[in-house]
This record gives structure tokens, C-alpha cells and sequence, in this order.
């Protein structure tokens, strides 16, 4: 009896030793993953251009089941806090939320009339699910890229975009994540972080006079070398945070990609960076409803007031800065459409459209929006990518 009592004493402290160890190594394993995070962070922060594939592997290895954590890399490159990159996006609030809303409405009717007449039902229609912002969802007044794209008679286009989202909103919301399963998409079309870059005045962390501009290696994204010099100027103006923003950028794409290549592998996503977008506070009044809208969306606002507020007055300086942030924002995402794993690609079904170039400089809306018909020539983009069989990696404005 007694020698009962006695095993069954050192069972419990021999179950009680291996709970307090496996404690123990979960602790040091968490320390261990902190450590190693926390090393990744200030060279993405600090150094961002010694943040090469080696490193992003790394940081996504870390991250990829803790995307939250990319919320504390957003606060720390723009000074924010956690209200501002859950909620600071405009799509859901006051008038442009509304007009959203009411977009998206007539949106899903249409693509709900295609569906209930049997369209998936015929060979060669095709689901497309779009998230983005105000590139894929200009409410009204414009025909962007969702709405050229709608009149393909073979397009059913599902779309969750709202103008004025994030990027990071996007992530967060998950939104596109719910419609994956209920509509099967053949095709995903994500257009996002202009907004993350520009809206809430974050431009003004990410540019800085002449003097102060950090040294970086020619074209640190660049698959194709670039001799542009006004380039090459603009980029004297930017920050240590502008690289840092687009390694975020970047390690966000990576994750929305691993984790739709999980469950949908053959699903066809496509990309777009932008068009050199020209900074400008003017208002040409007719008898259109263009400049009223310019006025009350506040032109000028999104762009030069950020060079305005750091002192770079001079309009040339400031379409020079823009173009040189275009140009590297698409070399990256041009980079994550190429980027391979030993011979094969790592995102097979990953495409971009290269919009650079697309829009001349009468072809602005406002700020940051083409005029319809140079959209127009961006979706022409998008449906030569949508129906190939074997699409190219880029496609560009050679391809037109």
C-alpha cells in the first residue's frame, strides 16, 4: 500500500517535471521567436535595403501564421496607433462611403443577373473577384477599370473594392477571404497600397529634402535597370521609411498569396502599381461634374499637400519624387511576379500590369485617377492577361 502511494507520488512529480520543462521550452522557443523578429524588424526599419529575399523568407516564415503582428511594423514605420490602420481607410465612412456602397450595390446586381441566367454554366465565362481601391471602384463620374472590365460579356466580376481603401485594411478585413469560397472566382484582381502610402498625410514620412535622402543601390528593386534621370533625382528625396513601407507592402502581398495558393492554387491573381501620378492642387472649372468633385474630395490633398508640408514647393521636384515612388513600387511588385524558388516560380498564377507610362500628362483626372478612357486602355491590359492561355509574367505598355 505504502509503495503504492510511493509510485503513484513519483508519477505525479515526474508528470508535474515534464510539464514545467515543456513550459520552459515554449518559453524559450516564444523568446527565441521574438528575438529573431525583432532582429528582421530593425533592419526592415533601419536598413531596409539590406532586406534582400534571404531576409523577407525569414520574416514571412515568422509571420505567416501571426499577420496581426504586421500591424505593429505599420505603426512603428508611420508613428500611428491601431485605430488609425484598422479604421483610418475612408471607404466605409461619410459620403465616399456612401457612394461606395451604393457603387458596389449596383455592382452586385449586375454580376447576380449574370449568374442566375446560368453564365457559370458556359464554357469560357469567367468569376473574376476584385479587391481594391479607387483604381477598381471610382464611384460615379469615372469608368475605371471594374467598369471597362463589366462589359465583357463573358466576365461575371464580383467585386469588393471601395475607394479610398488600404491595403492593410483589405488584410485586416478579410473581406475577399469570405467571397473565395462562395463564388469560386477563376480569376482575383487586387489593386492596393497607393492609399496605405498617401492617405492620413503618410507621404510626408516618406520624403525629405535633397541633403537627407539615404544611399541606396542603383535600382534595389529593379528587374530592368533604369537610365531615367528624373528617376534618379526623385529618388534623392526619399526616406529610409519609403523602402521600409515597401518591404511591408511586400511581405503583405507574400501572405495574401501563400494563403490563396493553399486552398485555391489555380485561381489566377493579377496586380497593378500605378501610373506616374502627378501632384497638383488645380481646379479647372467648366460645366462638367469633375471640378466640383475635385473640390470636395480636396485635390491636391493627397500629394502636394505632403511635399508642401515638408517645403519641396517646386511642382517639377515634387512630379519627379512621384514618379521615382511609381517606378519602385512597380519594380516590386514586378519583383514578386518573377520571384522564383530554385526554377519554378513562387507565385505560378501571379501576374502584374505595368501601368507606367500609360497615362500622359493631360490624362489625369485628378491627382491619382486616369481619366475613362486612359482606364480604358489599363483594363485592355487586364483582359489580355484574363483570357490568355499561357499569360506573360508582366504585361506593360508595349503590350497595347
Amino acid at each position: 500500500m505504502i509503495d503504492d502511494q510511493l509510485s503513484t507520488s513519483r508519477l505525479q512529480q515526474i508528470k508535474r517535471g515534464q510539464i514545467r520543462n515543456a513550459k520552459r521550452l515554449r518559453r524559450a522557443q516564444n523568446d527565441q521567436w521574438q528575438k529573431n523578429v525583432e532582429r528582421l524588424e530593425k533592419i526592415l526599419l533601419h536598413d531596409p535595403a539590406r532586406f534582400d529575399e534571404v531576409k523577407l523568407d525569414k520574416m514571412f516564415e515568422l509571420l505567416s501564421d501571426f499577420p496581426e503582428y504586421l500591424e505593429r511594423l505599420s505603426r512603428r514605420i508611420f508613428d500611428v496607433n491601431e485605430g488609425t490602420i484598422l479604421n483610418g481607410s475612408e471607404s466605409n465612412l461619410g459620403f465616399l462611403g456612401r457612394l461606395n456602397r451604393m457603387s458596389r450595390k449596383r455592382r452586385e446586381k449586375r454580376y447576380f443577373r449574370r449568374i442566375n441566367r446560368g453564365f457559370r454554366a458556359k464554357e469560357g465565362n469567367k468569376v473574376i473577384l476584385a479587391e481594391g481601391d479607387s483604381w477598381f471602384e471610382f464611384p460615379y463620374f469615372v469608368t475605371d477599370i471594374i467598369d471597362w472590365l463589366s462589359k465583357v460579356g463573358n466576365y461575371a466580376i464580383i467585386s469588393r473594392a471601395g475607394a479610398g481603401d488600404w491595403l492593410s485594411n483589405m488584410i485586416w478585413s478579410g473581406e475577399y477571404v469570405e467571397s473565395f469560397p462562395v463564388h469560386s472566382p477563376d480569376v482575383f484582381l487586387i489593386s492596393g497600397g497607393g492609399n496605405d502610402m498617401v492617405g492620413e498625410d503618410r507621404l510626408t514620412t516618406m520624403i525629405c529634402g535633397p541633403d537627407v535622402g539615404i544611399e541606396l543601390k542603383e535600382d534595389w528593386f529593379g528587374q530592368i535597370p533604369t537610365d531615367d534621370p528624373e528617376i534618379k533625382f526623385g529618388r534623392r528625396y526619399l526616406t529610409r521609411d519609403f523602402y521600409a513601407f515597401l518591404n511591408l507592402v511586400r511581405l503583405q502581398y507574400y501572405i495574401m498569396f501563400t494563403n490563396i495558393a493553399k486552398k485555391y492554387p489555380d485561381t489566377r491573381i493579377i496586380t497593378q502599381g500605378y501610373d506616374f501620378a502627378i501632384p497638383s492642387a488645380a481646379i479647372h472649372w467648366d460645366l462638367s461634374p469633375q471640378p466640383l468633385l475635385n473640390w470636395f474630395l480636396g485635390s491636391g490633398s493627397w500629394l502636394r499637400r505632403s511635399f508642401m508640408l515638408k517645403g519641396i514647393v517646386d511642382a517639377e521636384i515634387q512630379r519627379c519624387v512621384v514618379k521615382a515612388m511609381i517606378h519602385e513600387f512597380n519594380e516590386m511588385m514586378v519583383g514578386i511576379a518573377n520571384a522564383k524558388r530554385g526554377t519554378a516560380y513562387r507565385f505560378p498564377t501571379v501576374h502584374h500590369i505595368d501601368c507606367r507610362g500609360i497615362v500622359d500628362e493631360h490624362g489625369w483626372y485628378d491627382e491619382l485617377h486616369p481619366k475613362s478612357p486612359y482606364f480604358e486602355k489599363i483594363a485592355c491590359l487586364y483582359q489580355k492577361c484574363i483570357d490568355a492561355d499561357d499569360p506573360k509574367r508582366v504585361y506593360s505598355k508595349a503590350d497595347l
